[in-house]
């Protein structure tokens, strides 16, 4: 694939990203997803592994890995939780505005 030419800034001819084979692969992975929540309201469909319906309680996520797409629990949900429960606390103390 030739260069672009110096200075444009400008992605390699043909319209490609340059990427890895297992970049190349997890975008094919994430359109196939996308593609079947387009289709059908559900990313799960044949020949990409089972996307779990969110729930709040198990606070699972779909990470895009290099073994492929792998559900797992949400590696930041700890200090998220924290962020929103110091938040929630300082909205309770701020003055409440009077109603128009």
């Amino acid at each position: 694939m030739p260069p672009a030419a110096a200075g444009t800034g400008h992605e390699p001819e043909g319209g490609e990203e340059a990427g890895t084979p297992a970049d190349e692969a997890t975008a094919k992975e994430v359109h196939a997803y996308w593609a079947n929540f387009a289709k059908h309201g559900n990313p799960n469909g044949p020949g990409v592994p089972h996307w779990p319906r969110y729930n709040a309680s198990t606070d699972m996520l779909m990470n895009f890995t290099e073994a492929g797409p792998t559900p797992m629990a949400d590696p930041w949900a700890t200090r998220l939780n924290v962020t929103a429960e110091r938040a929630d606390a300082l909205q309770k103390k701020m003055p409440k505005k009077p109603a128009s």
